[in-house]
């Protein structure tokens, strides 16, 4: 298992490509082998001790997509692992996570005496840019929630096209003008004659479609009302007056 911050990290030379037993892979195996290599390298890293199993290749073939055969060669055939018993390191990765390390630790006690040296000055500052933060954080909260709002009325909301009116009409069955509706609602920015925002336009173009029919004529077309309310999802509600705009 791979422990902290540096669980990612190990030396890898820009130029490991020409290296003579990396070439030595790399002729035999391809760049699937010089793949390999690296490979194997990242897994030997992300173990505490840097090694691994043998009789795990088979494993690690399988994860891999490619044979175990590969596997075995690129770790017994170019000098670049060691075995001992039943596992398999390399010295190279060893010595670099040692150097590396110690050099982490030295980071670390700098890092700890400057830390103690300038302790008071950073609370000194860090009141001041409290009291700021304060008030900072309390101006971004508004704007946060303000956004959020608009967010949610936008997501509620999509205004259709006027294809999509018509479409809608042709498949109710409506007589309602589709062009004068889309003109009214789009021109209007999408807000009813009370200037409330609309949430719903198939219902409000159901209730337009009651009100061109008028009262007389509504009980002939109750049937496509009807079944277009249940598709919007809509309760079936009686229509108010509409006011249309010039």
């Amino acid at each position: 298992m791979t422990e902290g911050k540096d669980a990612y990290y190990f030396s890898h030379d820009s130029n490991a490509r020409n290296d003579l037993k990396i070439m030595k892979i790399r002729r035999t195996l391809g760049l699937e082998g010089y793949g390999i290599y690296f490979c194997l390298i990242e897994i030997l890293r992300d173990q505490k001790d840097f090694c691994f199993q043998l009789d795990s290749l088979v494993d690690i073939a399988y994860s891999l997509g490619t044979s175990e055969e590969k596997i075995k060669t690129v770790v017994t055939a170019f000098d670049l692992f060691e075995v001992h018993e039943n596992t398999f390191f390399s010295a190279r990765l060893i010595r670099s996570m040692d150097k590396y390390k110690s050099l982490s630790q030295k980071r670390i006690e700098a890092g700890k005496k400057g830390g103690q040296a300038s302790v008071k000055q950073r609370l000194s500052k860090g009141q001041s840019l409290l009291n700021d933060c304060s008030s900072i954080k309390g101006k971004k909260i508004k704007v946060k929630e303000k956004k959020l709002k608009e967010k949610i009325e936008n997501k509620r909301f999509a205004p259709p096209t006027l294809s999509e009116v018509k479409q809608y009409v042709v498949d109710n069955n409506f007589s309602a003008n589709a062009d004068k509706f889309y003109k009214y609602y789009n021109e209007g920015n999408w807000t009813d004659s009370k200037g409330n925002k609309v949430r719903n336009w198939k219902q409000k173009l159901i209730t337009w479609e009651e009100y061109d029919n008028g009262k007389d004529n509504r009980a002939s077309k109750r049937q496509p009302v009807e079944k277009a309310k249940a598709k919007s999802g809509e309760e079936v509600r009686r229509p108010t007056t509409i006011t249309f705009k010039d």
